[in-house]
């Protein structure tokens, strides 16, 4: 069976076809493979309505797909024609949690099965978000800052003319969203005593209560919460979706935490919240567009930290992303039922 490989600079071909190999050559002993990689300087020069957040364009994956049985991809544009065009197509793997930049709709209409990677890179999202807390909170940045800047001119160990600010221990946090991502910062902030408020309509109370959490709904979150994080998913047509009614329903002394998607916040609102004092400040990874403008108001601001959508990134990543993928693609093909199966009504 011939396999088209898709990598990038993150997780390369190279890296995925050894997972491949080691997962698949003892089932299957007509391994053939086509490599590819996207490079950071391959821009999208096309758009694509039927697919989201992808790197570089469709026309070497169409001229390339063919004869392949097995699609793996990391950002590379899976649209419908590249689906159309792979007349043997038989499953499409995507090293990524949320595959938004393959067509499920004709993938699911052809009967190929999509396979994902849940909870590649949660661990690192969840270590980034408590460094967040931690960095916002106590100014860690701003104390750089004041040592670098030679502000530090007295020899007093205690003293408030030094950045500083709230223990995390102690405090109540809110998660929004209570997925792989925010299942493990809730067990990470267990470690500082915290008491932990969750809303997600969709996970049982059951499962939130036996981990050890508050099952709440949303108002009282915001209202009670000493930090706000939000873990969550949600579809494009609800952009914005924690806007300034959000922003006052929580505590002035509060803080928020977003490394989900940048979408979700209205950063016009976000803005006016941090500019008036509705919250003490708030770390942001994700943005609406990115690269950030550098000329957005929220750079002008002391009481935010900005990241560039890092939290997700770590030296485990694409090792974790490529055993994860190579081993779903081999339980489908071993007739067993995939776990991370995007489309599993596809599935016999």
């Amino acid at each position: 069976m011939k396999i088209l490989i898709v990598g990038d600079e993150f997780i390369n071909s190279k890296l995925l076809k050894k997972h491949l190999d080691q997962h698949l050559k003892p089932i299957m002993n007509d391994l053939r493979y086509e490599e590819m990689n996207f490079k950071s300087t391959d821009i999208t020069t096309k758009t694509y309505q039927d697919i989201d957040e992808y790197w570089g364009d469709d026309a070497p994956l169409i001229n390339k797909i063919g004869d392949c049985g097995i699609l793996v991809v990391v950002d590379a544009p899976v649209t419908q024609k590249v689906i159309e065009a792979g007349t043997k197509l038989r499953v499409i793997g995507c090293t990524r949690g949320g595959p938004v930049n393959v067509n499920i709709k004709e993938a699911t209409r052809r009967g190929i099965p999509v396979l994902n990677t849940v909870g590649r890179n949660a661990d690192a999202v969840a270590d980034f978000t408590i460094g967040l807390m931690l960095v916002l909170m106590r100014k860690i940045v701003n104390a750089d800052q004041f040592l670098r800047n030679g502000d530090w001119k007295r020899n007093k160990q205690d003293t408030f003319e030094k950045p500083t600010g709230p223990e995390l221990c102690g405090k109540r946090v809110g998660i929004v969203g209570y997925g792989q991502v925010g299942q493990k910062v809730a067990r990470r902030l267990m470690g500082f005593d915290t008491e932990i408020l969750v809303y997600d309509p969709n996970v049982p109370r059951e499962i939130i209560e036996n981990a050890g959490c508050a099952c709440v709904d949303l108002d009282k979150l915001l209202n009670e919460s000493d930090v706000v994080s939000l873990h969550l998913r949600l579809p494009r047509g609800k952009a914005g979706w924690f806007d300034l009614e959000k922003f006052k329903s929580m505590k002035r002394t509060s803080y928020l935490i977003n490394a989900s998607r940048g979408y979700i916040i209205n950063e016009a609102d976000l803005t006016k919240a941090l500019r008036e004092n509705l919250i003490s400040g708030a770390a942001v990874d994700v943005f609406v567009d990115e690269p950030i403008s550098l000329k957005s108001e929220l750079l002008k601001l002391d009481n935010v930290i900005l990241t560039p959508h890092v939290a997700g990134i770590s030296n485990e990543v694409p090792e974790k992303s490529s055993k994860i993928i190579a081993e779903q693609i081999a339980k489908y093909l071993r007739g067993e039922r995939p776990e991370n199966t995007v489309n599993p009504e596809v599935l016999r």
